[in-house]
């Protein structure tokens, strides 16, 4: 993803009290990744959607997707003091689906052939993660942040 994509995306969203985007940005050089966002948030009931991406293919599966999820996680927890976050993925995105369950979200539902892409169908996974369940996750795992 371009630098433009993201300063274009900024205008339009401006300040939005029910949506939060970070940029994943490498240590080293400051080079950009993609993002993570935690949106949607409904405060009354402290639920919200998190996502990431990851433009460059060559830049995943290299721990960045983990640390940056673990990130917005912390954040929207203790930060944003949320009960629960929620996702989508397409089910046969099985390095995603593997990064989240190490996070410790579950599998909460299935859309049958709700994406096409390529010209297939594809399910789409409902997947969601709870405070105390994050909790319980982290402390098994030196990662967690």
């Amino acid at each position: 993803m371009p630098p433009e994509h993201f300063r274009e995306r900024d205008e339009l969203l401006g300040s939005d009290p029910d949506n939060f985007e970070f940029r994943i940005r490498t240590v080293v050089d400051d080079r950009l990744l993609g993002f993570v966002a935690v949106s949607g948030i409904e405060w009354a009931n402290r639920n919200g959607w998190v996502a990431i991406g990851i433009g460059d293919p060559e830049c995943r599966r290299r721990g960045y997707g983990l640390q940056a999820m673990g990130l917005l996680l912390r954040y929207a927890f203790h930060e944003l003091e949320l009960h629960r976050v929620s996702l989508d993925v397409i089910a046969d995105n099985r390095a995603a689906i593997a990064l989240y369950k190490r996070l410790g979200f579950q599998e909460e539902g299935r859309l049958r052939e709700r994406v096409l892409r390529d010209g297939a169908r594809t399910d789409l996974l409902y997947m969601g993660l709870l405070r105390q369940e994050w909790e319980w996750a982290r402390s098994g795992t030196a990662e967690g942040l």
